[in-house]
């Protein structure tokens, strides 16, 4: 499964303007463990660390998603992958996978998503590239 899941999650990381509701639940459990790990597994940080946190993820390897820092952090939290105190000011990573999206988290737990997302958006790149040369080839 871990092939598999990972195979899906680079699928969606080459894509752009996605929409976390057209997502699997297997898409949608990779690319929310991914942005996730935006912030340290026993960090304790404040809401506006964490929004600039998902920002930048956003601007690199979340840079598919059509969402704002702001909806994805909420996003996470209704998911269960962070949690939040019951003032809405600390924020840290669920030490456990939520149960709907044990699986696939399971299978990418000692991937490096940020490593795999790049790889597939130069494979890609590289596809295109490829392509352009053997169409003005054929010109």
């Amino acid at each position: 499964m871990s092939d598999d899941t990972l195979q899906r999650f680079q699928a969606v990381a080459i894509k752009k303007n996605v929409l976390l509701s057209s997502l699997g639940e297997q898409e949608l459990g990779a690319v929310a463990l991914s942005a996730s790990r935006c912030i340290g597994a026993d960090a304790v940080v404040s809401e506006k660390a964490f929004t600039q946190a998902l920002a930048a993820w956003l601007g690199g390897t979340g840079a598919m998603l059509k969402i704002d820092a702001v909806e994805l952090r909420r996003t996470l939290v209704d998911l269960q992958f962070i949690l939040r105190d019951s003032y809405g000011r600390e924020y840290r990573r669920n030490p456990d996978f939520p149960a709907r999206f044990d699986a696939p988290c399971r299978a990418l737990a000692a991937v490096d998503l940020d490593a795999a997302a790049r790889a597939a958006r130069n494979a890609e790149d590289e596809r295109r590239s490829q392509r352009k040369i053997a169409q003005a080839g054929r010109s």
